[in-house]
């Protein structure tokens, strides 16, 4: 398959679905940048990626720190030349709905 040839792919979160994402634009032939705030969930994503062929960045970040966020997609634009994708799947705790989140945790 080659449905994403030549595209990165930004994924925040490193498991569950954004595994499962990642490792989808990845066989598709995307370079993905993921970043996650588990170290050992960032290194077996690495790993998994690696294992398939895939050329891949994987950090370490926390999504609620806009400066890591910034961080990670600079070094996802200066290893690969851009991002054309955007997956958002990283968790975030606790759960509200769209109307009782407060700002903050949004």
């Amino acid at each position: 398959m080659s449905d994403f040839e030549n595209k990165v792919a930004l994924v925040t979160g490193t498991t569950g679905i954004a595994l499962a994402t990642a490792r989808r634009l990845a066989q598709g032939g995307a370079a993905i940048v993921a970043c996650g705030i588990d170290r050992a969930a960032n290194a077996a994503m690495q790993e998994s990626l690696a294992k398939a062929g895939a050329d891949a960045l994987v950090q370490t970040v926390d999504v609620s720190i806009s400066d890591q966020v910034r961080d990670a997609v600079a070094a996802g634009v200066l290893k690969f030349g851009g991002i054309d994708i955007i997956v958002n799947s990283a968790a975030v705790h606790p759960y509200g709905t769209a109307t009782t989140t407060d700002w903050e945790t949004w």
